[in-house]
């Protein structure tokens, strides 16, 4: 199968081929898969079409390619599967097929909606605090400035076309360098000034609202911050729990969908195999360590089974279980009791015991408390286990 869609496209790799539809899935809401068919009427090519040239037919019949220049053609897809569907377009006789992918939206039946819609504002807003920063860089200048005429008398003229200055050449621009003309009948005992309307950087240049634009826009992709390299307040308890849920609740889900799509693929050429993404891996070593550990110690897999797993040799013997703990506690604590029993001046065992019923634990030779089995299963049961 590896082979099969290897050669499904000469010039891309089909990872390379997913990753252009999927970017299409979550910037457009929409993304499309090309299927085209040899002679034969086997698969023989698997590639992407660009989201924003597709239209959906309205009689959901297909699809149409718009022309990306004014000399090509439009191109008419049938739906995936669909043999017998004819070019309306240009009158293929064998044209090619699609396979869409779509982000739902309970407002549109043709096509999606992708996820970053509900933090469109805060990707404008970003865009443009992004842009006013740049600005100040390039004039390196700050022109949130009020000029204050005093002694002066102007015309009606003169204000008009000092107005008219400021709308028109300041205007758009945040920190641009002025060069305020002054009207000659200012008079020489005119005095004139620049009183600055914000005082002091404005929260750092809009340093916390890129960050809560940030936020927002992980929510609205429900990418987890350390996924993009952010660790603001975030331990690794925090990043785990987010890993996990980003790989259930999302990473999951889109995998399963593009799987069971491919999967129609596969079943046109075999049913012994079928199409399966790997999943991310959230364990590593001291984690696994761990899980092994619980296993062994609770008779669920030999050693041998984990050397197997770590790529190690086999050992001799290592494929008997290793015995419960609570198992060894009992045995250990029936010698005890025989050991006790042939002392001389032993006592003699109580009605309770001859009775049946478990022996409280009592002090034992070293002055604490004899372990009994009942002990032994609460312990191994409780958080204590791994020590």
């Amino acid at each position: 199968m590896d082979a099969m869609f290897d050669n499904f496209n000469e010039d891309e790799t089909l990872i390379e081929t997913m990753i252009k539809v999927w970017n299409d899935y979550l910037t457009v809401g929409n993304g499309y898969v090309e299927i085209g068919r040899s002679n034969d009427g086997k698969i023989g090519y698997i590639g992407h079409v660009p989201a924003v040239l597709v239209r959906v037919r309205r009689n959901k019949d297909g699809y149409i390619q718009l022309a990306n220049s004014s000399k090509a053609k439009a191109v008419y897809f049938r739906n995936f599967q669909d043999l017998e569907g004819k070019d309306p377009v240009n009158n293929d006789g064998a044209p090619n097929e699609i396979i869409h992918f779509k982000s739902y939206s309970p407002n549109n039946t043709y096509y999606g909606v992708p996820p970053a819609v509900p933090s469109a504002a805060a990707i404008v807003g970003d865009k443009f605090a992004k842009e006013y920063n740049i600005d100040y860089f390039e004039n390196k200048a700050i022109p949130r400035y009020a000029i204050v005429l005093k002694g002066a008398k102007l015309s009606q003229k003169s204000k008009e076309q000092l107005v008219n200055y400021f709308r028109q050449e300041v205007k758009g621009k945040h920190h641009g360098t002025l060069i305020v003309p002054l009207p000659p009948s200012m008079g020489q005992d005119s005095d004139i000034r620049f009183e600055k309307l914000e005082a002091g950087v404005q929260d750092s240049s809009f340093d916390k609202y890129r960050k809560a634009n940030r936020d927002e826009i992980l929510v609205g992709n429900r990418v987890p911050a350390p996924k993009v390299g952010v660790y603001d307040n975030a331990n690794l308890a925090v990043s785990r729990d987010a890993d996990k849920t980003f790989k259930i609740q999302v990473v999951g889900p889109d995998q399963a969908i593009i799987e069971k799509r491919f999967n129609r693929i596969v079943k046109e050429f075999t049913d012994l195999v079928t199409f399966r993404f790997e999943t991310i891996d959230l364990i590593d070593d001291d984690i696994q360590s761990r899980i092994n550990d619980r296993y062994l110690r609770t008779e669920v897999i030999s050693p041998n089974e984990v050397r197997q797993e770590l790529g190690l040799p086999q050992r001799h013997g290592g494929n008997e279980i290793l015995p419960f703990p609570s198992r060894i506690r009992m045995a250990q604590l029936e010698i005890d009791q025989e050991e006790q029993s042939k002392e001389p001046g032993a006592p003699e065992e109580n009605d309770n015991a001859q009775s049946g019923s478990p022996e409280r634990a009592g002090p034992d030779r070293e002055g604490g408390q004899t372990p009994t089995a009942d002990t032994g299963e609460r312990r191994e049961r409780g958080e204590a286990q791994d020590e």
